[in-house]
């Protein structure tokens, strides 16, 4: 066998466990993510967006009590850094939720600061996060 496919090989095994796009965030800090409190109108502003362009919804977050932060990195210091959050919040239809949402790191626009994936309990439409948005917890 040449030797460049064993170094290929020996590559892909690396990047087995990590993957190409979790090994570029070998030297990041988690530090650098904004803290919960601090991406809340962001998570807000995301779940606003998606009521109105998907479901036709006028739906959105008021205010924010129990804002926590429940894990950073969780998976170790070799992936995409990300803080999951937690927070209970009035809705503009009068109802309590809980909302879960994660804080990830090189996703914003181009790949350049962060973004927000938000997930609010019993409004999870699409299931995209089910059940009951267990998949935007770590």
């Amino acid at each position: 066998m040449p030797p460049f496919r064993s170094f290929a090989l020996a590559a892909s095994i690396a990047f087995a466990s990590t993957g190409m796009a979790e090994a570029h965030w070998s030297n990041a800090h988690p530090q650098a993510l904004p803290l919960c409190g601090d991406a809340l109108g962001k998570a807000a502003n995301r779940f606003a967006s998606k009521e109105r362009i998907y479901w036709n919804s006028s739906l959105a977050i008021g205010a924010a009590r129990e804002v926590r932060e429940v894990a950073v990195n969780p998976w170790g210091p070799y992936f995409i850094p990300r803080r999951f959050c937690t927070a209970y919040v009035a809705m503009n239809d009068g109802l309590e939720r809980r909302i879960d949402y994660v804080i990830v790191a090189g996703s914003g626009f181009a790949g350049v600061g962060y973004n927000v994936e938000v997930c609010v309990s019993g409004l999870d439409r699409n299931l995209a996060y089910a059940p009951d948005c267990k998949m935007a917890r770590p």
